[in-house]
């Protein structure tokens, strides 16, 4: 597993999801992705952390940590010079591919999360009328009552896109506990509470394995 040990400190995150061209092993793309971090992005300014998870179906989601969200854009945009990010990029079946950039808007502890294996990741919009400053004053009561509480939690944290949109993100120790935890969400009054702030047909709910 690649150290991430400054993983807390994050504001910033680009997020990339992607299936493999057919024929195209797991361990190459490993191997790729390792001389990446080694030669090229531990090397950056504001660089903290890259790893790589996969999901169902064969789909693989693809993060970078930055200090902000800019950083992360502007690694990225370096990524396009560099020989070997450009062989890893060819391994991906190009129209699978998806890449967003996030920003870190909920600040709390996150020190523990270089640990994770497990990653829960959903997507929505708040509904009409309700605001921000609303919605992350719940989800510090939901940290609070229920999810520190919780066996294999690490960190909760929520980020902010384009377009109104958010993404509600928990590490946990594995991904079986990621969805343990999530399961949990409906019997707690307080997470319903941020659950019904939530526009339903907006979201879009993953879990997710590290696997690097």
């Amino acid at each position: 597993m690649t150290n991430l040990e400054n993983l807390g400190q994050f504001t910033g995150i680009e997020l990339a999801t992607f299936k493999l061209n057919d024929g195209v092993r797991e361990e190459v793309m490993l191997e790729l992705i390792t001389k990446i971090d080694n030669d090229f992005l531990q090397k950056e300014e504001g660089f903290l952390g890259h790893t790589t998870l996969k999901g169902e179906d064969g789909i693989y989601v693809d993060i970078l940590f930055a200090k902000t969200q800019e950083k992360a854009q502007e690694i990225c945009g370096n990524l396009m010079q560099n020989e070997t990010a450009l062989q890893y990029m060819n391994l991906a079946d190009e129209p699978s591919v998806s890449v967003s950039f996030w920003n870190r808007i909920k600040m709390t502890d996150l020190q523990n999360i270089g640990t994770f294996k497990g990653m829960e990741f959903a997507t929505f919009k708040l509904k009409n009328g309700v605001s921000e400053e609303k919605m992350l004053e719940i989800i510090k009561k939901v940290d609070e009552q229920f999810l520190q509480n919780e066996e294999g939690f690490l960190g909760h944290t929520t980020l902010t896109s384009e377009n109104g949109i958010y993404a509600d993100v928990a590490f946990a120790t594995t991904q079986e506990k990621a969805q343990e935890i999530c399961g949990k969400w409906m019997e707690n009054e307080m997470a319903l509470q941020y659950v019904d702030l939530i526009d339903e047909p907006s979201v879009n709910m993953s879990f997710w394995s590290r696997i690097k």
